[in-house]
């Protein structure tokens, strides 16, 4: 398979690396979509933030796995200070939405950008956006229902301030729903929660040329998606590097990018590439080309729900027992299945 790294109209598959880079050097946001639980999805995503060809490019995280209260915790941690799991899980603990970060994966991405930190020039910083102020006000599920819908203005106002007025790059790696820069159906079964902008549609109203919104490839069947959209097969031994290094990158040798303004996929809508399964709550027949940039192909991905162990204190169990009945039923199941296997 052969990656361009220009012509994003022509409908080739190009390189994701070159497709962020140009964009971060004309200091957009990049927008990473995050599928909860597909974690071959986060760990290409990871790789990406942290991948040596952007090091001078970029400087800046922004994500949605931690409140802002523990930020001089992370820039202790990140710095290369001892800071121990159980001071780190912290961060997520204190989330309004910690039962998708109940997975060991979340805190080794910080591990991850700490370990690449030793050779970067510039460091990477990790920003936690969400309100300090959240979890000691919310005693009821109507409470932590309004403070979620809150989430995506929080975001907006913290990239406004913090780079679009500063006019640099960053990096914004949050739920790939919260990156859709126009209106979509949500079907919620245990939730009465109205449609509210997403960061997306805050940016595409505020500053439509900032934000280069990039959604992942989830779709639950591959035999689907290969008739729909244009995924060259792939050969190991022929695909390129995409990294300068002279070793191989695992990472992104079955890995590119699709300018949703293609051709050839620009009549697709987002009905024919999302997951036909339960769990997944996003529908609408908008085109594509109206909701996100850039399609990820990081090849066939499946969700893995599987409880993780968890190392945390007991004043940790105890704060999230306290928590979840603020929580809907799958999400209370959820933490109750973790906590099992881990004590």
């Amino acid at each position: 398979m052969t990656l361009t790294t220009g012509a994003p109209l022509s409908g080739a598959p190009l390189s994701i690396v070159s497709v962020v880079q140009q964009a971060l050097q004309n200091k957009q946001i990049v927008g990473l979509g995050e599928a909860h639980w597909y974690f071959s999805i986060f760990e290409q995503l990871q790789q990406l933030i942290i991948d040596p060809q952007l090091n001078t490019d970029v400087s800046d995280v922004v994500i949605e796995f931690g409140n802002q209260q523990h930020q001089a915790l992370l820039d202790d941690y990140l710095a290369g200070k001892t800071i121990c799991i159980q001071q780190l899980n912290a961060i997520w603990l204190d989330s309004i939405a910690f039962p998708a970060w109940a997975s060991p994966h979340f805190m080794h991405f910080f591990k991850c950008v700490r370990l690449a930190n030793q050779h970067r020039p510039t460091p990477l910083r990790i920003h936690l956006v969400e309100s300090p102020q959240n979890w000691p006000r919310l005693n009821n599920p109507l409470a932590v229902m309004q403070a979620n819908a809150q989430r995506d203005q929080t975001l907006f106002d913290y990239v406004e301030t913090h780079f679009i007025k500063q006019n640099k790059a960053a990096f914004v790696l949050f739920g790939a729903h919260h990156i859709l820069k126009n209106p979509i159906h949500i079907k919620r079964p245990f939730s009465r929660e109205k449609q509210h902008q997403t960061f997306g549609m805050l940016m595409q109203t505020a500053y439509p040329d900032k934000l280069l919104s990039c959604w992942p490839h989830i779709a639950a069947k591959q035999a689907h998606i290969n008739k729909l959209l244009p995924i060259p097969k792939i050969c190991t031994n022929t695909c390129p590097k995409t990294s300068t290094s002279n070793q191989t990158d695992v990472s992104f040798s079955h890995s590119f990018a699709l300018s949703t303004q293609a051709s050839n996929i620009s009549h697709l809508t987002f009905n024919d590439i999302s997951p036909k399964s339960s769990h997944f709550n996003l529908l609408t027949r908008e085109p594509l080309r109206q909701l996100f940039d850039f399609y990820l192909y990081f090849g066939q991905a499946t969700r893995d729900l599987t409880p993780q162990v968890l190392k945390l204190t007991n004043e940790q169990w105890q704060l999230i027992d306290q928590r979840i009945k603020y929580l809907n039923p799958r999400q209370q199941t959820l933490m109750q299945q973790i906590k099992k296997v881990s004590l």
